[in-house]
């Protein structure tokens, strides 16, 4: 399986994995090394976009711009999650600035990697991590708000599952349509369908000045006797 040179492959006897900081510290692919099976769905085709700090126009416009990145794979979607509109009076980008953004790599071993970078239009400092470990592909996120004033997010992950290796799994949710390759089961922190949903609702959360927040998912594989 081809990838970017700047790309950093983590493996262990359970997992081989490849994470992308260049283009939004997406995890590019995770594979299930005893079997050989792919737990994520890649975008065959056209090339996604060079992740930039020169961000598009946010809004509803932003649905279309985030097309032009998207590669399938597993991403943060950060300080927006979901369908765009308003936090804190300024419109937001669908799912987030973070996909979107290149990150710098921090350190890094064998078997893990941590990435950080600044959001452009919102005061946070995200450090993520992405690691193997003892049958697991672990991802810990930290969010500080580094500006003088208390800012909203709503935060969640990206998972794109792929119907080859997941077909006829136990996930009780519709898969109707045949041309699907790709299931995104989104963790988020509010409920609805985006920003405005979650303004709606009143589950916006606020970060104050200096303060911190930590957020971890874990993954393992299970196999399952269909007898």
């Amino acid at each position: 399986m081809s990838h970017d040179p700047a790309d950093i492959v983590l493996a262990d006897d359970h997992w081989r994995v490849i994470v992308a900081p260049a283009h939004g510290m997406l995890i590019r692919s995770a594979v299930d090394v005893p079997s050989g099976a792919a737990a994520l769905w890649r975008k065959p085709a056209p090339r996604a976009r060079p992740a930039s700090r020169a961000l598009s126009p946010p809004g509803p416009a932003s649905i279309d711009t985030f097309w032009d990145v998207f590669a399938g794979g597993w991403f943060p979607m950060f300080p927006a999650a979901g369908f765009t509109g308003e936090l804190d009076g300024a419109p937001t980008l669908f799912h987030g600035e973070l996909n979107r953004l290149p990150w710098e790599v921090v350190d890094r071993g064998p078997t893990w990697i941590e990435a950080r970078v600044e959001t452009v239009r919102s005061p946070f400092a995200v450090q993520r991590r992405v690691a193997v470990d003892r049958g697991e592909l672990r991802v810990e996120t930290a969010i500080a708000n580094v500006g003088a004033a208390p800012a909203s997010y709503v935060y969640g992950e990206h998972p794109c599952l792929w119907r080859t290796t997941f077909a006829g799994g136990r996930l009780l949710l519709s898969f109707a349509y045949d041309d699907w390759d790709m299931l995104a089961v989104e963790p988020v922190s509010a409920p609805g369908r985006g920003v405005e949903d979650a303004v709606a609702g009143g589950s916006v959360r606020t970060l104050d000045p200096g303060r911190r927040v930590r957020t971890g998912l874990a993954a393992r594989w299970h196999q399952h006797d269909p007898g």
